[in-house]
């Protein structure tokens, strides 16, 4: 084999370990998106700030966090559909650093939703949550 076709065989190995390594770092924040949904929709605040990165729970205080969730879900009522519109992964300290956007339909309005998370090992972490709508905007 040449040396120009090995580093094209290299290059192209590359390219598809970064693109699995994206993919499952993608999908292991959308679960977990998924599951921050359903714990917003139940209420369920105080597991989403236990569940946090410890930089998130440093950043914020929980009952600040929990007024803030239960003020967005009872202006914004019950979550009904997502759609994903746009991700960055990113290499960070301890991990990869996942954000992903939504546009997100509740019951009584629409919001973007921003999420970071940190993800490692198989499992991710919460280090944001931006949400934003006119319903919840600061009176």
């Amino acid at each position: 084999m040449k040396p120009s076709s090995r580093i094209v065989t290299l290059l192209f190995t590359l390219c598809l370990v970064c693109a699995c390594t994206v993919s499952r770092t993608t999908e292991i924040a959308s679960r977990s998106v998924e599951v921050f949904h359903q714990q917003f929709s139940e209420s369920r605040f105080s597991e989403i700030y236990a569940a946090a990165a410890p930089g998130f729970r440093t950043s914020h205080t929980e009952a600040g966090i929990l007024t803030s969730l239960s003020v967005a879900r009872t202006r914004l009522g019950s979550l009904r559909t997502v759609r994903r519109t746009g991700w960055v992964i990113d290499r960070g300290e301890g991990g990869e650093i996942a954000r992903l956007n939504f546009e997100s339909d509740f019951e009584n309005g629409t919001a973007t939703e921003r999420f970071t998370y940190l993800v490692a090992n198989g499992r991710a972490q919460l280090l944001d949550y931006q949400i934003s709508s006119p319903l919840i905007a600061a009176d």
